[in-house]
C-alpha cells in the first residue's frame, strides 16, 4: 500500500508541479502552454510515458515539460524564471495545505488517509528540492538567468539548451562513482537532509 501511495503522491505532484508552470507562463504573456493544452489538471495533459513507465519501474520519473517561448515574455530572463519557480513552489504551498489540514483533522482522518496525506507531503518537498538544484533542465537552472550579466546571456542560452547531458553525466557519475566509491549519494543526501528540514518548517508553519 505504501508504494501505491507513492505512485499517486508523485502523479499528482507531477500534475501540480506542471500545471503550475503553464499557469504562470500564459499569466506571464506567453500563450504557447495554453495552445498546448496544458493548463489542465488532466494528468494525461502532463504525463511523459517514458517518465511514467520509469516511475512504475525505479520508483522515480517525471512529468512532460511544459512549452514555453520566452520571444514572448517582456523580460526572457526574469519571466522563464518565474515560470520555473512556480512549479517548485506550487509543491511547497500543497504540502503547507495538506499539513494544515491534517492538523486540524488527524483526529478524525482514518489510518490510512493520515498515512497517505503523510507521503504525500515528503513526495511534494522532495519533488520541490530535487527541481530547484541549479542544473538544467530543472527549474533551479531558470534562477541562474537572474544573476547573469547581458554579455554571457549567450552563453548562459547555450548552456541550457544542452544542459540535459549536464544532469544526466551528474546523476550517472553520482551512482556509479560517488556512491560505489565513498558510499553516499551526492543527490540523495542533498535532496534527503533538505526535505527533511523543509518538512520541519511546513509542519511548524501549519
Amino acid at each position: 500500500m505504501e508504494f501505491l501511495y507513492f505512485i499517486i503522491a508523485l502523479l499528482i505532484a507531477i500534475v501540480i508541479h506542471e500545471f503550475s508552470h503553464a499557469y504562470a507562463a500564459d499569466a506571464l504573456g506567453d500563450p504557447t502552454p495554453r495552445l498546448a493544452g496544458r493548463i489542465s489538471l488532466n494528468p494525461l495533459k502532463h504525463l511523459d510515458i517514458v517518465g511514467t513507465i520509469m516511475l512504475l519501474i525505479v520508483n522515480f520519473g517525471w512529468g512532460k515539460p511544459v512549452p514555453t517561448n520566452p520571444k514572448y515574455f517582456k523580460k526572457p530572463l526574469a519571466y522563464s524564471a518565474f515560470t520555473a519557480i512556480a512549479g517548485p513552489l506550487s509543491n511547497l504551498l500543497l504540502a503547507l495545505l495538506i499539513a494544515i489540514f491534517m492538523k486540524y483533522t488527524w483526529n478524525f482522518l482514518p489510518n490510512w488517509t493520515f498515512d497517505m496525506l503523510k507521503i504525500l507531503i515528503k513526495v511534494n518537498i522532495m519533488l520541490c528540492v530535487f527541481n530547484l538544484i541549479p542544473i538544467p533542465p530543472l527549474d533551479g537552472s531558470h534562477l541562474i538567468g537572474l544573476f547573469i550579466p547581458q554579455k554571457y546571456s549567450n552563453t548562459y542560452m547555450r548552456f541550457m539548451e544542452s544542459g540535459q547531458i549536464y544532469l544526466i553525466l551528474f546523476i550517472a557519475a553520482d551512482y556509479l562513482l560517488i556512491s560505489r566509491w565513498f558510499g553516499f549519494s551526492i543527490l540523495e543526501s542533498i535532496v534527503g537532509t533538505v526535505s527533511k528540514y523543509l518538512m520541519m518548517v511546513v509542519f511548524l508553519g501549519a
